[in-house]
C-alpha cells in the first residue's frame, strides 16, 4: 500500500465522493476508483458503503481512517525533518521579545519541543521595543515577535498566530500602602508617579503629552501624561523586578507575569484599563526562510495539541 493510496482514501473519506476527491487530487475518477478498490482487496474488507455516487465509511473504514491520517502525518513530518537535514538547514530563528511576561508556558514548551526535533536550528532571542520589533518585521530581520497587539504594531503585512487577553495590574512592594480612597483610575496613575517612580521597561522615547501606551508596552491608554514626571527606565525585566521589589518604584504588568511570583511584590488590579493583548506575530508578505515557516507550522500544531 502506497502513500498516494492512503492520501486518496483520506480525500474520499473526507468528501464522501469520488468526483470531489478526484478533482482535489487532480486525477481521473476511474484512477481514483481503482486505487480504492485495490486498497480494499489488499485489506480484505470494504472501506465504504456505496449508495449511488455517495460513499459512507464502514465501521472498519472509520477505524482505518484515523490510522491512515496518523500515518500520513508522521510520513510528512519524517520527510520534512529529513529534508531539512539533507538540505543543510541549520539556520537561525530570530525571535524578538517585548517583555518576558509575554512568554507563556505553551510557548516555552513549544520552543523546547522544536529544538528537540530540529537540534541544528539555532534560536536567537533578543529584547526589543515596539519600534525595533516593527522595523525588524518589516525589513525581514526578525522572523517572529512576541509582543502586544495594538496600533503600534498593526500593518496589513503582519500576521498574528495567537492573541491572549489578560488584565493589567500594578506591581509594587508589599511594604507600600495606598490610601483607602485611592481610585486606581487613569487620571490617578500619572499622579502616583510624581511621588513614586514608574519603572518603565526600555522605552525609546518619553515626551511631554505622550500617552502611557507610548511609554510602556502594556497598551494602557492614559492621556495627559504631563504629570508623569518621575520614571526609571531599564532594558532588563529582571532589573525592573529588582527595582520594584526593593521599593524604588512601581510597574504595570500582566496579572500572570513572573514578577508577581516574588513574595515581596504584591499586585493591585486596575479596573477599567485596556487589557493586555499578547501575541506571536510575523510578516506574512516576506519570506525569511524555511526555518521560520517550519516553526510556524510546528507552533500551530503544537498549540492546538492537548499538552
Amino acid at each position: 500500500m502506497t502513500f498516494n493510496q492512503l492520501k486518496a482514501f483520506i480525500e474520499v473519506a473526507h468528501h464522501s465522493s469520488i468526483t470531489v476527491a478526484a478533482n482535489k487530487l487532480y486525477i481521473s475518477q476511474p484512477t481514483l476508483t481503482r486505487q480504492i478498490q485495490n486498497m480494499e482487496q489488499e485489506l480484505a474488507f470494504p472501506l465504504f458503503i456505496r449508495k449511488g455516487s455517495n460513499l459512507k465509511l464502514t465501521k472498519a473504514g472509520e477505524n482505518f481512517l484515523a490510522s491512515a491520517e496518523q500515518l500520513c502525518l508522521e510520513y510528512e513530518q519524517a520527510c520534512q525533518s529529513a529534508g531539512m537535514i539533507a538540505n543543510g538547514i541549520k539556520g537561525i530563528l530570530h525571535i524578538s521579545i517585548l517583555d518576558d511576561q509575554l512568554v507563556d508556558e505553551v510557548f516555552n514548551q513549544c520552543i523546547q519541543a522544536f529544538h528537540k526535533k530540529y537540534p541544528e536550528v539555532f534560536i536567537q532571542f533578543e529584547w526589543a521595543n515596539f519600534d525595533e520589533i516593527h522595523q525588524g518585521l518589516m525589513e525581514g530581520k526578525t522572523d517572529l515577535a512576541i509582543t502586544q497587539k495594538h496600533n503600534e504594531i498593526s500593518h496589513p503585512a503582519i500576521r498574528f498566530l495567537n492573541t491572549i487577553t489578560e488584565e493589567p495590574c500594578i506591581a509594587i512592594t508589599r511594604d507600600f500602602e495606598f490610601p483607602p480612597d485611592t481610585p486606581y483610575s487613569a487620571d490617578w496613575l500619572p499622579k502616583l508617579s510624581r511621588q513614586y517612580p514608574f519603572i518603565a521597561l526600555r522605552p525609546k522615547r518619553f515626551e511631554q503629552g505622550s500617552t502611557l501606551t507610548n511609554l510602556v508596552p502594556y497598551g494602557i491608554s492614559v492621556e495627559n501624561m504631563d504629570d508623569c514626571v518621575s520614571a526609571i527606565y531599564t532594558d532588563s525585566p529582571s532589573q525592573r523586578e529588582l527595582y520594584v521589589s526593593t521599593g524604588l518604584g512601581f510597574a504595570v504588568v500582566s496579572r500572570h507575569t513572573k514578577m508577581l511570583l516574588n513574595p515581596v511584590i504584591k499586585s493591585i488590579p486596575l479596573p477599567g484599563f485596556r487589557p493586555l493583548q499578547r501575541c506571536l506575530c510575523y510578516n506574512g508578505e516576506i519570506s525569511t526562510g524555511t526555518v521560520r515557516d517550519t516553526f510556524i507550522k510546528f507552533y500551530n500544531e503544537f498549540s492546538q495539541a492537548d499538552i
